[in-house]
């Protein structure tokens, strides 16, 4: 499985990318500096992992042995939420974006789903 955590470094923590072993525990780290909040999986060993800098979202994607690139840049004030992709690669974001009205009246928070 692959997951993000934060990873303390002196004067700072990054969010980094890991994949797990489930066989033997081995835990290996596959980013560096990535600030990364959510991964998911791609075919051929590629993944997209979600980084934040408060402003706007970004996926980024990593493939072995190829520099990482920059898949999706949201506008200012659209954060993403969640993240999935399918067998065939198929990318799905979940959006809250910032100042949305809420059909149920109440203001927006972390949670998007009464929001459009």
């Amino acid at each position: 499985p692959l997951y993000a955590r934060p990873l303390p470094r002196p004067g700072t923590t990054y969010g980094e990318v890991f994949s797990l072993d489930a066989r033997t525990g081995r835990e290996t780290r596959l980013t560096s500096g990535a600030r990364a909040r959510l991964v998911a999986p791609l075919p051929e060993g590629c993944f997209l992992y979600l980084t934040d800098d408060g402003v706007r979202s970004r996926l980024v994607q990593s493939c072995p042995g190829e520099p990482t690139r920059t898949r999706w840049r949201g506008p200012p004030d659209v954060h993403v939420v969640g993240l999935a992709t399918s067998r065939e690669g198929r990318v799905a974001v979940s959006v809250w974006r910032a100042g949305a009205a809420c059909r149920s009246g109440r203001r927006p928070g972390p949670c998007a789903t009464a929001c459009r």
